[in-house]
């Protein structure tokens, strides 16, 4: 099962540094392969996603646009910001550092003024006006160097206005229809949350529950994943602080404070996929009872990972890192054992890919 990123890989990352190329920064280090940095920025473009849904969900369906661009602008930058830290291929700076201006210039347009989200036409909700107005130039930038949108806000709609029929919306890039087939996006039943709930037609109920007592197996995806995009952005945010740490003992002193807080975030995503159910597939409920196990497992190894911080070496930032690895390799054994358990009962295939996508058991 695909990861959105290694544990260990987090630690590299987190003491890496920046550089700038025609006022865009970008990390400094090797280049990516143009296919690794496609995948890097798909995997930060679906977490995206996934926490907007989250947050919508939260907001609920009756806002306004001020309202909306409160929400939806944190994340969108959390993002753009986190893309810039990946280093593109050498030959396609240019290209790249045009795409993150347009995207930068796009969401500014929408601090500005919320207003340019409110002209799309019937049935047209904000992410296509987003993406058909201010984000026009961005999406079609990323299109053009492969990438899966240049907006990242909501999954394209292959209808135009509304697409598909009444009560559907664009799939979310998780759950059974996401990443089939080479053609634009399928159309699903709206789940409840995120951009298309309340605004009329059948759709599924957040709560619905089928034979069994599981969840429909999309529902169970979208509800999960979205509980991970939250925890990914809450530690990575606390990752990029220790990493704007000044010295080796400053940048210590943040992974043990990290690694002190980390069973309170850790049960707080345990608690969301209890409350998620179990989908309504192939060995649904072990799925899920692995999940928990997982996570359990990774508060029950907090304290021990917080004594390994204590000692890491401070004589300079290289063999903070390198010491490091070894924390990371920890909580990556615990994470991968889970991954492949639900990927080995997952025997109809109908809920690994996906899962996988929004970065498997412990989204980081």
């Amino acid at each position: 099962m695909r990861r959105l990123i290694s544990a260990c890989a987090v630690w590299v990352i987190a003491l890496g540094s920046l550089g700038t190329v025609g006022g865009v920064a970008f990390a400094k280090g090797a280049p990516l392969t143009k296919g690794e940095y496609v995948a890097q920025y798909n995997a930060l473009c679906e977490a995206s996603i996934g926490k907007t849904h989250a947050a919508l969900e939260a907001l609920g369906p009756h806002h306004n646009l001020d309202q909306l661009v409160h929400t939806i602008v944190p994340i969108y930058q959390h993002r753009l910001d986190k893309t810039r830290k990946l280093v593109p291929p050498t030959a396609d700076r240019k290209k790249v550092k045009e795409l993150v201006a347009a995207q930068q210039a796009a969401i500014d347009k929408v601090k500005d003024d919320a207003e340019v989200l409110s002209g799309g036409h019937i049935g047209q909700g904000p992410a296509d006006t987003f993406r058909r107005s201010v984000g026009k130039q961005a999406d079609k930038l990323a299109k053009s160097y492969g990438l899966e949108s240049g907006i990242c806000f909501d999954t394209p709609n292959p209808g135009g206005n509304g697409g598909g029929p009444p009560g559907t919306s664009p799939c979310p890039s998780v759950g059974p229809c996401a990443g089939r087939g080479g053609g634009p996006p399928p159309t699903a039943p709206c789940p409840g949350v995120g951009p298309c709930a309340g605004q009329g037609g059948p759709s599924v109920p957040p709560t619905a529950v089928v034979g069994g007592g599981t969840v429909p197996a999309a529902q169970w995806v979208t509800a999960v994943c979205a509980a991970e995009a939250t925890l990914h952005g809450t530690l990575q945010g606390e990752l990029d602080a220790v990493k704007s740490k000044s010295d080796a003992t400053a940048q210590r002193q943040g992974f043990v404070d990290f690694f002190s807080g980390l069973p309170a975030q850790v049960k707080t995503l345990e608690s969301a996929v209890k409350k998620a159910g179990a989908p309504n597939a192939t060995n649904g409920k072990k799925i899920a009872k692995t999940y928990v196990k997982t996570l359990e497992a990774i508060v029950k190894k907090a304290p021990s990972l917080k004594s390994m911080a204590e000692t890491l070496p401070t004589s300079s930032k290289d063999a903070l890192q390198t010491a490091g690895k070894s924390i990371g390799n920890a909580i990556d054994a615990i994470k991968r054992k889970g991954d492949d358990k639900v990927s080995m009962l997952d025997s109809s295939g109908m809920l690994s890919p996906d899962l996988g996508r929004c970065g498997g058991i412990f989204p980081l």
